[in-house]
């Protein structure tokens, strides 16, 4: 089976129709994290229905989205730009930096000279800041 179709079912039957048919807000999903998202939704090619429904609606069902991939010009366009907030770990490659200084000048120059573990957050109006490390208590 191709991944696409199996996650846009999932998606469809574990997230959309739930909300369509007023299942309790305490019985749906609290988010839906997508790991290497690049190889659902690729860089370069418009966002496929589901994901554009996700993309948009997401908010309106009181469900968080959340995307990974390894590198920000791996990511589609669409969501990266769309999201309300933009967590990016250590990039260093030409393209990636370029991607970056143009969503917001000097972005690049912080995300490539974060420390290890360090990350920058990214909000919305694409105002920015270095964070450290999260810090797991045993």
């Amino acid at each position: 089976s191709h991944p696409e179709a199996e996650l846009e079912t999932l998606l469809k039957t574990l997230i959309i129709d739930p909300w369509k048919t007023g299942v309790a807000k305490s019985k749906r999903y609290a988010a839906v994290l997508i790991d290497e998202t690049p190889q659902f939704w690729p860089h370069g090619k418009p966002l496929p229905p589901h994901a554009a429904l996700l993309n948009h609606t997401m908010r309106h069902m009181d469900c968080g989205l959340i995307c990974m991939g390894r590198r920000i010009v791996q990511m589609n366009v669409d969501m990266a730009e769309l999201s309300h907030r933009l967590i990016i770990y250590r990039q260093t490659g030409k393209n990636d930096l370029k991607r970056l200084e143009d969503m917001k000048e000097g972005l690049s120059e912080a995300v490539k000279n974060l420390e290890k573990y360090h990350y920058v957050e990214v909000d919305e109006e694409r105002n920015f800041k270095t964070c450290p490390p999260v810090i797991m208590r045993k």
